[in-house]
């Protein structure tokens, strides 16, 4: 919504009588929604009335600001702000080869894979401050195993505003390659990490609880299921949707190999 308002420039509601900007348009959605609206049969209904009116002003705009539209749209997707689906087989066909269908996805037998999935339980709008930091130390022995520590870190850097900004109570997974094993976990409320298998993944999962100003971490230690072969270590990595994208630093071997913000689903080939 930041991005296509700032393609529309501002725009006032009837509902509220309010005009959103890309600047101020997350606090007033919940500003509406949690306060001015609440107890109201449908407290969030004028969101739909806000996105009618700006498809409407994208949809009326001028032919030199198509260009624009079309990439920040593309951008969107491409960064799981926006997720399709169609009933139509062949449209869906075509969205899940863009990934733009926000699907699990299936990395061959010869590559690794991780996906970081955080939940909201009870923290107020917390995640809207949280940076979270992802760190694998990879360790390749003779005969290509593999094994993994992943660390989740969550920063909370604002304090508490009696508001939006509240202890974050993250309910945290990590899905990884089917058949991996896991070897030991520190940090987390519950010491100890579930392991489950799910959407064709080895699923653990665990809680974290991050103060205002504060940072909390969950670590998880894991075999891979098949070797590495040659020099080269592959992984895919989803990125949630709905978020800015984690901090990813990968090290292999000791030696730090990415360190960057994950803004789209991406696969890495990186030789050690």
């Amino acid at each position: 919504m930041q991005s296509l308002l700032r393609l529309t420039g501002p725009v006032t509601t009837k509902a509220t009588g309010d005009t959103f900007t890309a600047d101020n348009v997350v606090p007033k959605l919940e500003t509406y929604a949690e306060k001015v609206f609440t107890g109201a049969p449908n407290r969030k209904g004028f969101l739909g009335e806000l996105m009618k009116e700006v498809i409407a002003r994208l949809s009326s705009s001028k032919s030199d600001q198509w260009s624009e539209i079309i990439n920040t749209l593309i951008a969107s997707a491409n960064e799981k702000h926006i997720l399709f689906y169609s009933k139509d087989p062949d449209v869906e066909a075509l969205l899940e080869k863009y990934d733009w269908a926000g699907r699990i996805q299936t990395a061959d037998a010869a590559s690794d894979y991780l996906h970081v999935n955080d939940s909201n339980f009870a923290g107020a709008k917390a995640n809207l401050y949280i940076k979270e930091k992802i760190t694998q130390d990879i360790t390749v022995a003779s005969g290509g195993v593999v094994t993994k520590k992943v660390t989740v870190q969550e920063i909370n850097p604002v304090k508490n505003d009696g508001w939006l900004n509240g202890s974050y109570r993250d309910w945290v997974r990590m899905y990884v390659p089917q058949g991996s094993t896991l070897k030991s976990a520190s940090g987390g409320e519950t010491k100890t990490s579930t392991t489950k298998d799910e959407l064709g993944k080895t699923m653990f999962e665990n809680f974290l609880i991050t103060a205002p100003l504060g940072t909390s971490s969950w670590s998880a230690t894991y075999q891979l299921p098949n070797p590495v072969s040659g020099y080269t270590y592959k992984l895919k990595i989803q990125k949630q949707p709905g978020t800015s994208g984690p901090q990813v630093i990968i090290n292999i071997n000791g030696q730090k190999k990415v360190d960057e913000v994950l803004k789209t689903d991406k696969d890495y080939s990186l030789n050690f």
